[in-house]
């Protein structure tokens, strides 16, 4: 969702610090979920116990404290308690109503919702994305911007999201990963470690991290990257560079 955020932030006319402050809210956005016991957090949306419901709302509130005690968070930590807000005022905590709702909340609102839909089955097919951006649409000025949706479609964010069939896969050495590839599959160490999902976008920070990652706790058979994200320079280099030729 963080990944989706950053993609569609760059078509919106942002100073950096604006820019860097949802970046970071969307990787935060629900760190208040830390509150929910474990049960809670198998449960669908829509089948909450009252009581659950009541934790459910405060889960922004609590998110905002979490990181309110750090210098310059503080319009993350606003980002963070209104990300549950919807356009018409429907939603939680205060029912804030259209542009009352910081912009980011209003992008990550839309953002997470997506990805939630999306990526409900695993990573999406066509059809998937489809349906996705249909409930968006069904439910602007209700639950999301209307222009916000607005710009979504105009940077056909949701196709990017769709990299091919599972088969289309090739095995890259951490070394020669690329910025914007799609991880086709979990990805573990040889001792079981977890290092990315499935479906996440690599920027170079994450390729950084797995890169040195690698040199302590071996990927046995590389990162599997769809071939859709994979660039001619990349997929005409000596063989040596891909795993498995």
């Amino acid at each position: 969702m963080a990944s989706l955020t950053e993609q569609f932030l760059k078509h919106f006319e942002l100073s950096q610090k604006e820019y860097q402050d949802i970046v970071v809210a969307a990787f935060l956005h629900d760190i208040g979920k830390i509150s929910y016991p474990d049960p809670l957090l198998r449960k669908a949306g829509g089948t909450y116990s009252p009581a659950e419901q009541d934790l459910v709302s405060r889960h922004p509130i609590l998110g905002q404290s979490c990181v309110s005690i750090i210098s310059g968070f503080e319009e993350i930590g606003l980002i963070i308690r209104h990300h549950h807000e919807h356009f018409d005022g429907s939603g939680y905590p205060e029912g804030l109503l259209e542009n009352r709702i910081p912009l980011g909340a209003r992008i990550i609102r839309l953002a997470d919702s997506f990805d939630h839909h999306a990526f409900v089955d695993g990573y999406p097919d066509m059809k998937r994305i489809n349906d996705s951006v249909a409930y968006l649409v069904q439910y602007s000025g209700a639950h999301f911007d209307p222009a916000v949706i607005k710009k979504f479609f105009e940077a056909d964010i949701g196709k990017t999201y769709f990299h091919g069939e599972a088969t289309d896969v090739v095995y890259f050495k951490p070394i020669n990963l690329e910025q914007g590839m799609a991880v086709a599959a979990d990805v573990h160490t040889k001792n079981g470690l977890f290092v990315i999902p499935k479906g996440a976008i690599l920027s170079s920070g994450i390729i950084q991290r797995i890169i040195k990652l690698d040199k302590s706790d071996p990927i046995p058979s590389g990162v599997p990257v769809y071939k859709k994200r994979i660039s001619n320079e990349v997929r005409h280099e000596r063989a040596g560079n891909i795993i498995g030729g």
